[in-house]
């Protein structure tokens, strides 16, 4: 239950900031340059709530939900050439499966 609804507030807190980003990239394409994705803003993302939180690194969502996010940026930045949607979208959840496993396991047995 906690991983289902973290999760579904995680992704719609991140669709809000992508589609704020994406809106202020195309409006000003300097900032493309001055915090160019993805590995970057995953990072500045984590400073941001380290800054506001501290004490959630010692927290299991937040290694679970950056994790997620760092296994698909991952997967997307390996991309090449034009793959079918299903196709990408497999390969994303295999690699959050992948990447998810050994931390579920070891956080929650």
């Amino acid at each position: 239950h906690l991983m289902s609804i973290s999760g579904l507030h995680i992704t719609m807190l991140a669709a809000l900031a992508f589609a704020a980003t994406a809106f202020a990239w195309v409006r000003v394409p300097r900032l493309a340059l001055w915090v160019p994705a993805p590995s970057r803003a995953l990072a500045l993302a984590a400073l941001v709530v380290l800054a506001l939180d501290p004490w959630a690194v010692l927290a299991p969502g937040f290694w679970l939900s950056f994790g997620a996010v760092a296994s698909i940026f991952y997967v997307v930045a390996l991309r090449t050439g034009r793959a079918g949607k299903l196709a990408a979208a497999f390969r994303e959840q295999l690699a959050v499966t992948v990447v998810m496993l050994p931390m579920l396991l070891a956080i929650f047995q």
